[in-house]
């Protein structure tokens, strides 16, 4: 029977990330995350302690160690483990480290042990990980507490007691452990994504597998999906490795930020490219509604009242549309910037790139290569696709806008020619009923019985006529010399 695997001081890293503040964020949400972000830390946050928490802080700094001087803060004295926190930009970054009890209360544990022993080491870091406010009432349980908004990674690391023959088994093994506390998913086979021999750099000699899955879903966050196993080999002193270790510790975590902010830059023009052609569909709409042909006996294809509805409408979608496709061009330049920065600090950590077995592939540069060729490609597609959407949009409103303002000059064109008509026909009565009543005076009373009723007094009948026939030649008149074509 085969001994269990072992390694020498096993140790598990989490690195969570959260949005600090984003573009346009009032000062209200910018508290809230912040509140968020630091009751992770202390369950008991206090508005004072907040406060003197925030004053750390600094909007234009690259990076901000937020526990200043002290840097670190230590779990409690049984455990060997801490806290590092800090402000990346607009991003709030927290590694938490657990290596397990100390030995003898003060030393670290250099003891080789069982890899079934990175179970208890999740029940320690989580015992010291506090929940947000609402992951409580969350249904996902544990996994709940170890998100970030941004994006999280699990780092498993330790030093083999031998060289083994297959390191595969080994990264399985310690793989197989994570599920129960950290809501991994346990399909090692579909969520292994390549692994590396690092050569040269501050980690020389150590291999690490990456399990990672492209996300089925990009509207929702998932649980932990990123996790790195990174073995030493036995040859090295454990002493050496704890302090490459600590030393890299700062790579890491900006190297892990780049890669979930690229992530979470896609994610969100995934949502925005859904809006934007959303509303391209509702545009569509309103061009087919204007072009729509005219019925026989009907004056234009689309009523006015319709017209005059779209109109505001279009005006809506144009603001909306401006705004969504800035942010997306946004969100393709803060994936380019955090690319190219990734790309910087691999390299770094790879030792200048050459670091990779032929035989194998290397989990710093493919993550790149997919970025470049697949996130990056498409959102320029996007972009590229409906950047012609704001000239429809343009082309539409200043098309309904002629369209109801010429049919309203029309309307009031038809309606001064009626006026017009009305006007002489009034007065062309007037003048005739006046002339015929001076031709038939009807000031004898009683009336001649010639004429009982007053309408077939010719005075009247006249008047009216006279007025049709005035009318009728005002508006031949304006027809032939007022309404050309």
């Amino acid at each position: 029977m085969n001994e269990p695997h072992q390694l020498i001081y096993p140790t598990i890293s989490l690195f969570l990330y959260d949005l600090r503040n984003s573009l346009g964020d009032e000062p209200e949400e910018i508290q809230s995350n912040r509140e968020r972000f630091w009751r992770k830390l202390y369950p008991e946050l206090t508005a004072e302690t907040l406060t003197q928490l925030a004053a750390a802080e600094n909007p234009d700094a690259d990076f901000v160690e937020l526990l200043g001087r002290e840097k670190f803060r230590r779990f409690d004295a049984a455990l060997d483990g801490y806290y590092f926190p800090l402000q990346l930009g607009d991003t709030y970054g927290l590694q938490v480290e657990c290596s397990g009890p100390y030995l003898n209360g003060n030393r670290p544990n250099y003891q080789s042990q069982p890899i079934d022993r990175l179970h208890s080491l999740q029940k320690d870091l989580l015992s010291q990980l506090c929940t947000v406010a609402d992951a409580a009432a969350s249904t996902t349980g544990a996994a709940a507490s170890i998100r970030g908004s941004i994006g999280q990674t699990l780092l498993v690391w330790g030093q083999m007691v031998e060289y083994p023959r297959d390191f595969k088994a080994i990264a399985r093994e310690c793989y197989q452990q994570l599920m129960p506390e950290f809501g991994v998913d346990p399909d090692w086979e579909r969520n292994f994504y390549a692994w590396s021999e690092l050569r040269t750099g501050p980690l020389s000699g150590a291999t690490i597998f990456e399990l990672w899955r492209l996300p089925t879903d990009w509207e929702r966050l998932e649980p932990i999906n990123h996790v790195l196993i990174c073995l030493f080999p036995h040859r090295q002193a454990i002493e050496t490795i704890v302090d490459r270790m600590s030393k890299t510790d700062f790579d890491f975590i900006r190297l892990l930020h780049y890669r979930h902010k690229i992530l979470w830059a896609y994610r969100q023009s995934r949502r925005l490219t859904r809006q934007l052609k959303a509303k391209y569909q509702k545009v569509q709409g309103l061009v087919e509604l204007v072009r729509r042909p005219s019925e026989p006996g009907q004056h234009r294809g689309v009523p006015l009242k319709q017209l005059r509805v779209a109109l505001p409408e279009t005006f809506q979608i144009l603001s909306d549309y401006t705004i969504a496709l800035s942010d997306l061009a946004y969100q393709q330049n803060t994936l380019r910037t955090n690319l190219i920065n990734y790309q910087r600090r691999m390299r770094k950590i790879g030792g200048d790139g050459d670091c990779i077995q032929p035989s194998s592939g290397d989990f710093l540069t493919k993550f790149a290569e997919l970025v470049t060729e697949k996130y990056q490609a498409q959102i320029e597609a996007d972009l590229e696709s409906l950047r012609p959407g704001l000239a429809l949009l343009e082309n539409l409103i200043s098309t309904i806008r002629g369209t109801v303002e010429l049919d309203l000059a029309e309307r009031d064109r038809t309606l001064n020619d009626t006026i017009a008509i009305a006007g002489i026909g009034l007065a062309t009565s007037s003048l005739a009923a006046a002339v015929l009543t001076q031709q038939f005076p009807i000031d004898q009373f009683p009336p001649p019985k010639k004429y009982p009723l007053f309408i077939l007094a010719p005075a009247f009948y006249g008047s009216l006529l006279t007025a049709a026939i005035a009318s009728i030649l005002t508006w031949i008149a304006i027809r032939l010399f007022f309404h050309r074509k």
